[in-house]
């Protein structure tokens, strides 16, 4: 893991049916690889709880189960854990696949949000301190478990880079005369949120700070799938542990929205921040993700030009077809 930042210091400083046209995103049975990725953790979540419940595995009767909770869940969570199971029953070649979609997609009744208990997304801190930060790597670098020091280090550097979690897994760093550049494959590209399909992001680092940069990309990708549960649940155990009364912990997401608590703060325009996170549009960072109050300064990331260009290509579009299209006729 990087070193140790002081808690004094206010930056990290160290390197380290009608139902079933939502649905369209499973029944292609092409989905992104990070998407893919994810259904597969919510099905094997889903599926673990299942057989603990019951003693066993049954598809049908794991379709009638995650139906009979239905009341019990908002209905993005529903939603959610229905495309990751529609999505593995097509993948498996499930026989009786298409009956069982059907009662997935039987309309029923949905419980009130205020009705239902606090979300998981809730739960995540969307910032985090420059001392919270030290005493949950002290904490990691303590507890020597076999994913404790890559948590931390992943933590740090989604801080320094603004990476979501699942683009470290085809980053790659590249030296330039004047700096280094993480090339960022965007996972929103494909579906029309992501400025192109790739992103440059330029790091003020040196040489034994990019070699950590390095180190760290070299365990994530060795087998990327194992490295991210284990980091995400090493994160975990730590978080509930420092802080056992918290109602919002550190996740690994939660560095994506410290980098853009510190670009807000060290006044990068929002085209410029846009750039650095992948993003199609500027409102997406300024209305979802940390706020400038969050932020401290000592950024290391510099937007690539040809980025924010096209951040502002995409805007320049969008009112040249809003201001195109024809005004309402009053009276009709």
């Amino acid at each position: 893991m990087p070193s140790i930042p002081d808690p004094e210091i206010p930056a990290l400083t160290a390197p380290a049916g009608a139902l079933v046209s939502g649905l369209a995103a499973a029944d292609r049975g092409g989905v992104e690889a990070d998407t893919a990725f994810r259904y597969q953790c919510r099905f094997a979540q889903l599926r673990a709880r299942y057989e603990r419940e019951q003693g066993g595995w049954d598809w049908a009767g794991f379709v009638d189960w995650l139906t009979n909770r239905r009341g019990e869940l908002r209905a993005a969570s529903f939603r959610q854990y229905r495309a990751a199971v529609i999505w593995m029953l097509r993948r498996e070649g499930t026989p009786g696949a298409d009956v069982l979609i059907d009662r997935l997609c039987v309309p029923r009744f949905v419980a009130p949000n205020r009705t239902l208990p606090a979300r998981t997304s809730s739960t995540k801190a969307k910032s985090i301190s420059s001392s919270d930060f030290h005493h949950l790597a002290v904490w990691l670098q303590n507890h020597g478990g076999r994913w404790d020091d890559l948590a931390g280090t992943w933590l740090y550097w989604s801080t320094v880079t603004g990476l979501r979690p699942v683009e470290w897994r085809n980053a790659t760093l590249r030296a330039n005369p004047t700096s280094w550049a993480l090339v960022v494959q965007n996972a929103k590209h494909t579906q029309g949120r992501a400025h192109g399909e790739d992103r440059t992001i330029y790091l003020q680092v040196d040489v034994e700070e990019a070699h950590a940069l390095q180190c760290f990309l070299d365990a994530v990708q060795r087998d990327y799938e194992k490295a991210y549960q284990g980091c995400r649940l090493a994160l975990h155990r730590a978080t509930k542990a420092l802080w056992p009364r918290k109602t919002r912990y550190p996740t690994l997401y939660t560095g994506r929205h410290q980098f853009s608590a510190n670009a807000k703060f060290s006044g990068l325009t929002p085209e410029q921040i846009a750039a650095l996170m992948g993003h199609a549009v500027t409102n997406t960072h300024q209305t979802h993700y940390g706020k400038r109050r969050c932020g401290r300064g000592g950024l290391m990331a510099i937007a690539d030009p040809g980025d924010v260009y096209r951040v502002l290509e995409r805007r320049q579009i969008r009112k040249g077809l809003q201001s195109a299209a024809p005004a309402p006729v009053i009276g009709e």
